[in-house]
């Protein structure tokens, strides 16, 4: 299959909150090691808007936020506004697509760089979390929205 990512238009891209903290160690830190696994949660809702083809993906990252540990300690919402510009009607399988793997996959693309221009000028530099496994977060929200809807069936 040919993927063509161009059926996909980013309209906007805004950070809604965002938080670093330094979390100074008691002893020198190797800048290198300090990253090593810090815990990086992401969360993300999407509405579609009826009677067109556009979305809005709102994400939640939190990077070293529980049982934190010396070095950067990160929390940030954001939204973006995509749509479909394709003429013909899109199947609910590539929609499904475009939304949660290309769409998504943009929104955690805009936010590593947004945390790599505000961690620039701290003590330990540019922090760049690690590649996301975008089936595994897709999963992980499913399994989100199915405990949700089970305590709020009206939902």
């Amino acid at each position: 299959m040919v993927e063509n990512h161009d059926k996909l238009k980013t309209n906007n891209f805004y950070i809604i909150k965002s938080c670093c903290d330094l979390i100074v160690p008691k002893e020198e830190l190797d800048r290198d090691s300090a990253f090593i696994d810090y815990p990086v949660k992401i969360d993300y809702s999407v509405k579609s808007h009826e009677q067109s083809k556009s979305f809005s993906i709102l994400i939640d990252i939190k990077i070293n936020r529980e049982n934190v540990r010396p070095g950067y300690s990160i929390y940030m919402e954001a939204m973006a506004d995509f749509t479909i510009t394709t003429d013909s009607s899109v199947k609910e399988q590539e929609k499904d697509y475009y939304i949660n793997y290309i769409a998504l996959g943009r929104c955690i693309e805009y936010a590593r760089g947004f945390i790599a221009s505000l961690t620039a000028n701290y003590p330990l530099g540019k922090y760049y979390f690690d590649p996301i496994n975008m089936t595994n977060l897709y999963n992980e929200h499913l399994e989100r929205r199915k405990k949700i809807k089970q305590r709020n069936p009206e939902k």
